[in-house]
């Protein structure tokens, strides 16, 4: 259950995937509902590919935006490795995680030659503490519907509505926002209704 009647949430990705786009569809998805939300965008590198997060609140007023550890409702990671360790940090038990599995190696790498890290022992961590996971290729579920993998943010926004039940932004308050852009609704619906491999605790 989100805590107190409101849903914490953190989005996160590296620059270029859409996390702020997505970020901003939600909060005037909420606004047309008049619930009170507040929202913290954060970019920690100005270049693309760099880390960007979004923590939300979402139903509670008068809450600051930043997430206390083992407290989110959610996590919805566009790069599976940033998402799953800002699970790790983050979730609550019996939270939901949402990961899209098409990696991108950090920027780093590039110049250390360094392997991309395991995650598995990260996914194991997160379900014996209790979170559920769901884990889809957004990237090639946007570029079959598309054409682009650029509707892999919305994709992973409807996967997020199918099994975060509490969530309080309402899929036809997120329809209309996207109503001027095909594409990206198209992907919101495909994820809506997706049948999905969900791994329990």
């Amino acid at each position: 259950m989100a805590e107190q009647h409101g849903f914490s949430l953190r989005l996160i990705g590296l620059g270029g995937q859409g996390i702020l786009t997505l970020s901003t569809v939600i909060a005037r998805a909420a606004e047309s509902m008049d619930l009170e939300f507040t929202t913290l965008n954060r970019l920690r590198s100005a270049m693309r590919l760099g880390p960007v997060i979004c923590d939300m609140r979402l139903g509670r007023p008068g809450f600051t935006p930043t997430l206390p550890p083992a407290r989110a409702d959610a996590v919805l990671g566009l790069e599976p490795y940033e998402g799953a360790t800002s699970a790790g940090q983050l979730i609550r038990p019996g939270g939901v995680v949402v990961l899209n599995t098409a990696r991108i190696p950090p920027v780093g790498s590039l110049f250390t030659g360094k392997p991309y890290p395991d995650l598995e022992p990260i996914w194991s961590a997160l379900q014996k503490h209790g979170a559920r996971l769901i884990q889809v290729d957004a990237s090639a579920k946007a570029r079959t519907i598309t054409g682009s993998v650029e509707g892999a943010n919305f994709y992973l926004l409807g996967v997020l509505l199918q099994v975060a039940k509490d969530f309080p932004v309402s899929a036809k308050s997120l329809e209309m926002q996207l109503a001027g852009s095909p594409a990206k609704l198209d992907c919101f619906w495909q994820g809506l209704r997706e049948k999905l491999s969900l791994r329990e605790p």
